[in-house]
C-alpha cells in the first residue's frame, strides 16, 4: 500500500469515529433528561429510555455503497444479541444501522424478512482436488441457529437510518448544541462542540461499562458553557479592544440598573500600579454606585462590593487612603479600629447624604460570608487572571478573564 493510500485510509478511518462520536451527541441531545448512554455499549452506542433499550451500530462509508454484504457484516453482532434474548427480553429492544454511504440499495423502510434472509446467504470460493475453482452457498441463517420467526421479530425492530454526509452532518448536530443550550452558533461551534467530543471521546476509552456510562442529564452539565472558560477563549481569539467590547455588550449594557447586591472580585498582580487600581476603582463606583444621584430614594441606593484579590493589606490600606483623601466615601465592615467584621456596618446603607460608593472586603472570608447572608438579588463580576475563585452559593456569577486591572475599565 502507497503512503498516499496508507494517509486516506487513516483520515477515513479518523473521520469514522468522529462521525459515531457526532452520531452519539446527536441522539443522547435527542432523547429524554433521565435517559442513559452507554458508549461502546452492546454496539457503537447504546440509549435505554423509561421503557426502551436502543442499540446504534455507526457506519460512514462515503467511498463505498450499502450493499447485501454490507448490511449483513453490520448486522450479524445484531442478530445474534437479539436471538439470544429470551422473548420476554426481546420486546423493548430496538436495534439501528446509522450511517452514510455513497450509494444503497436499501431505504430506510426497505429491511423486510426477505431481504435479512437472503443477506445471511454468502457465496464462498471452493477449489477440488483439480484445483477448479467453484462457489458454495453458506446459509447463516442456519449456522447462527435463527428461525424465520426470530428473523421475522429482528426485521420489526429493525431500522435503518440513513442520515447526511460528514460536514452536514457535524453541522447538524452542532446546530441542536446551540438550540439544547441556548447559546450562539460560534460558541457552540468553537467551545460546546470540542467539549462534547472530548467527553465522548473519554467515555469510550474508559475500561468498565459503568465508567462508560452516562445520563443526558450529566452529559448536558458537562459541556454547557462555563463562561470563565469560554470567554478565557474568546480573550485569546480577539484582540483586546474586540474581547472589551463584547463583554461590556453582554455583560454591562443594562442603563437601568436595579438595586441588587453586587460583588467585583478583582486579581491585582504585583506588577499593576496603584494608579491603575484607583482608575478600576474609580470607574465601577461611577458605573456601579448611585451615590452620584440627588433625587432617588434611599431604598433604591446601591454601592459595589469590592473584594482585591492577591493584593497584602499594606498596599490595601494605601489604597484605601488614596481614595478617602480623594474625597471617596466607603465602608469596610470594621466600625472602629480593633472590631470584629460587622455584618451590618459593611450593609450601611447609601444616602443622598452619606454618598456611600464602594463596601471594601478585606478577605475571601469575609467575601463569602457577605454573599451567603446577603437575602436581597445578588451578582458576582470576577475579573481574573489566572482562574477565579470557587464560589459555591448558587447565584448569578460571570467569570471575565483579563490581563491587567486596566482592561476592567474598558469593560464595565
Amino acid at each position: 500500500m502507497t503512503k498516499t493510500n496508507k494517509d486516506r485510509e487513516a483520515s477515513a478511518t479518523i473521520r469514522g469515529y468522529i462521525f459515531q462520536f457526532d452520531a452519539t451527541i446527536n441522539k443522547i441531545l435527542g432523547s429524554d433528561c433521565t435517559s442513559l448512554c452507554k458508549v461502546e455499549g452492546t454496539e457503537d452506542f447504546d440509549l435505554h429510555l423509561a421503557d426502551l433499550s436502543l442499540y446504534f451500530q455507526c457506519k460512514y462509508y462515503a467511498g463505498k455503497k450499502l450493499t447485501g454484504s454490507v448490511l449483513r457484516d453490520a448486522i450479524l453482532p445484531m442478530i445474534k444479541n437479539y436471538i439470544g434474548l429470551k422473548l420476554e427480553e426481546r420486546v423493548n429492544k430496538r436495534y439501528f444501522l446509522y450511517g452514510y454511504f455513497k450509494e444503497t440499495n436499501y431505504s430506510d423502510d426497505s429491511i423486510t424478512l426477505e431481504v435479512i434472509k437472503s443477506i445471511l446467504v454468502r457465496k464462498e470460493k471452493v477449489k477440488d482436488n483439480s484445483e477448479k475453482e467453484s462457489f458454495r452457498h453458506i446459509n447463516i441463517q442456519d449456522e447462527v441457529g435463527a428461525t424465520d420467526d426470530d428473523l421475522k421479530g429482528f426485521a420489526s425492530q429493525f431500522s435503518l437510518e440513513l442520515c447526511s454526509e460528514y460536514k452536514e452532518h457535524k453541522r447538524i448536530v452542532i446546530e441542536k448544541l446551540a438550540s439544547t443550550l441556548s447559546v450562539t452558533q460560534l460558541e457552540a461551534e468553537e467551545y460546546i462542540y470540542p467539549s462534547s467530543l472530548t467527553l465522548i471521546s473519554r467515555l469510550a476509552s474508559n475500561k468498565k461499562i459503568e465508567d462508560r456510562t452516562i445520563t443526558k442529564n450529566d452529559f448536558l452539565q458537562k459541556i454547557k458553557p462555563k463562561h470563565a472558560v469560554y470567554n478565557a477563549w474568546l480573550l485569546r481569539e480577539k484582540n483586546q479592544k474586540a474581547y472589551c467590547k463584547d463583554m461590556r455588550l453582554k455583560y454591562f449594557s443594562k442603563r437601568n440598573v436595579d438595586p441588587k447586591a453586587r460583588f467585583f472580585i478583582i486579581d491585582v498582580p504585583e506588577i499593576s500600579s496603584d494608579v491603575d487600581v484607583m482608575q478600576t476603582l474609580n470607574r465601577i463606583r461611577d458605573k456601579w454606585s448611585s451615590h452620584k444621584f440627588t433625587r432617588k430614594p434611599d431604598e433604591e441606593r446601591y454601592a459595589p462590593y469590592i473584594f482585591l484579590n492577591k493584593i497584602n493589606q499594606e498596599r490595601l490600606v494605601k489604597i484605601k487612603e488614596d481614595l478617602h483623601r480623594e474625597g471617596c466615601c466607603f465602608c469596610d465592615g470594621y466600625p472602629f479600629q480593633g472590631a470584629r467584621f460587622c455584618f451590618s456596618t459593611i450593609n450601611k446603607q447609601q444616602t443622598r447624604n452619606n454618598k456611600l460608593s464602594i463596601r471594601f472586603l478585606n478577605s475571601e472570608d469575609e467575601l463569602r460570608n457577605c454573599i451567603t447572608s446577603l437575602k436581597q438579588p445578588r451578582s458576582v463580576y470576577q475579573f481574573f487572571i489566572d482562574k477565579p475563585l470557587v464560589i459555591e452559593e448558587e447565584i448569578k456569577q460571570v467569570c471575565i478573564p483579563v490581563t491587567s486591572p486596566t482592561m476592567i475599565n474598558d469593560i464595565v
